[in-house]
């Protein structure tokens, strides 16, 4: 147990000790409640930029909802949990992801909608502008690969019409220049 199961109302902070401090608690665990709540806020202050807020008051059942979402129940945590604000979640099968609250409503629960971090950067994937990318640089490529034997080659002829000496560009490459690049290097 951590500061978020804490109440804000103090009489409510009476679980057994060391995690609260019940009425007539025996003087032998006041030390023990006093470290365990040490502990607690520096284990909090350490990762503070994540604050598990809870429902606000007190341990509360946060549950999964959706991939991108979850609620806070029987609580109205819409002003703690508002959009833009920064989230961490610890999932099974996600392992630790960061993202960002981009809508909260509530009714009976507080339902909280996230857009993951790594979830964003697989749809720009899958959307494929990285693959656009790619594939347009190739199409440059291949038209400078085009272009480039002819132009060369009249670059000679100049030098030649001029009497100056040739360039040293043969022999040429076997492959082409897309090739050479993305396919393993020269012959």
């Amino acid at each position: 147990m951590g500061i978020e199961a804490w109440s804000t109302t103090p009489a409510n902070n009476n679980s057994a000790p060391p995690n609260g401090a019940p009425e007539g608690m025996a003087p032998s665990t006041v030390n023990d409640t006093m470290r365990q709540q040490m502990a607690d806020h520096r284990s909090q202050w350490n990762d503070a930029q994540w604050f598990r807020y809870g429902d606000g008051d007190g341990a509360a059942t946060t549950t999964y909802v959706a991939a991108t979402q979850f609620k806070v129940a029987g609580a109205d945590v819409t002003a703690h949990y508002h959009v833009g604000r920064r989230v961490k979640a610890q999932g099974s099968s996600t392992g630790t992801i960061y993202g960002t609250i981009t809508a909260v409503s509530f009714s009976t629960d507080t339902t909280v909608t996230v857009a993951w971090d790594n979830v964003t950067q697989l749809q720009r994937l899958h959307n494929g502008a990285i693959w656009q990318e790619y594939r347009r640089l190739l199409v440059v490529v291949d038209e400078i690969e085009k272009r480039l034997p002819g132009f060369l080659d009249g670059v000679q002829d100049r030098l030649k019409a001029e009497a100056l000496p040739a360039l040293p560009l043969e022999p040429r490459p076997k492959r082409g220049l897309v090739e050479r690049l993305f396919g393993g290097g020269e012959e």
